[in-house]
């Protein structure tokens, strides 16, 4: 899926040092898309949170985390009943 899919409207904003910053609005809910020069940030209509691209990124670090442990132990949950259930067939 690319942006072009689910962008509703794009602006970019610029502070007088020249960081520039593109908010992508999206019915997708918030997504960070690249962290680096420009932080592209999609969110929903009217929900605005900037980051610097360093507090982004330990909070994109510790999401995914997060997800990837969830799904460990959804992972776990299913292999350890398969386990059971064929000790149990012996």
């Amino acid at each position: 899926m690319n942006k072009e899919e689910f962008a509703i409207e794009e602006k970019t904003y610029e502070n007088p040092e020249g960081l520039k910053i593109k908010i992508i609005f999206s019915n997708l809910g918030r997504r960070y898309k690249k962290i680096g020069e420009n932080l592209y940030l999609m969110i929903e209509k009217e929900t605005v949170r900037l980051e610097d691209s360093l507090t982004a990124m330990v909070r994109i670090t510790k999401e995914n985390e997060e997800i990837d442990r969830k799904k460990r132990n959804r992972y776990n949950k299913t292999t350890s009943k398969t386990r059971k259930y064929s000790r149990s067939k012996k």
